[in-house]
């Protein structure tokens, strides 16, 4: 994105070589989650290296893009998405025995942990 854009930092060669050792890390973190864990049970070391990486590149592209929101108005003042009021409808829905099955399942994995 920060190519498309033209943000001169991502067309950098300092750009280019994070982008190299950044994936190379995440490579090596995932290989060694693999190593000691299972599937259930998630990488934390690799979570933290992604949200490092995504901080260190959100940065690069402080004061560049503009954030727009269901609530964000126009020079006028006037919303710029006019959408139909939110409405909370609860409903409920009754599980078929496999799907039960596999939401206990998956429960007693996190109380195991």
């Amino acid at each position: 994105m920060g190519r498309l854009l033209g943000i001169p930092h991502f067309l950098s060669e300092q750009a280019y070589q994070e982008e190299k050792d950044d994936a190379a890390l995440l490579r090596q973190l995932r290989r060694v989650g693999d190593e000691e864990t299972d599937a259930m049970v998630p990488n934390n070391r690799l979570r933290d290296c992604q949200i490092e990486i995504a901080q260190r590149m959100q940065n690069q592209f402080a004061n560049r893009i503009l954030r727009r929101t269901a609530n964000s108005l126009d020079w006028k003042g006037d919303k710029l998405i006019k959408l139909p009021p939110y409405h909370d409808i609860p409903i409920i829905v009754k599980l078929t025995p496999r799907e039960m099955e596999i939401i206990t399942e998956l429960a007693d994995n996190v109380k195991d942990r």
